[in-house]
């Protein structure tokens, strides 16, 4: 398993899941500027391809 913001392997040390992106985040990210960024760049991903439009 490795951390979502700095791909590091996680196995050996503590770590999280993200309550946002519910992705593994190593205590050395969290609440990290790099980790806000990469949160921020999934989130506005998850909407590109979504359509929303009334019936």
């Amino acid at each position: 398993m490795t951390c979502f913001v700095c791909e590091t392997s996680i196995t050996d040390t503590l770590f999280m899941i993200h309550s946002q992106v519910h992705l593994p985040l190593c205590l050395a990210c969290k609440e990290t500027n790099q980790e806000k960024d990469k949160v921020k760049e999934l989130l506005e991903g998850l909407a590109e391809d979504l359509g929303i439009g009334c019936i």
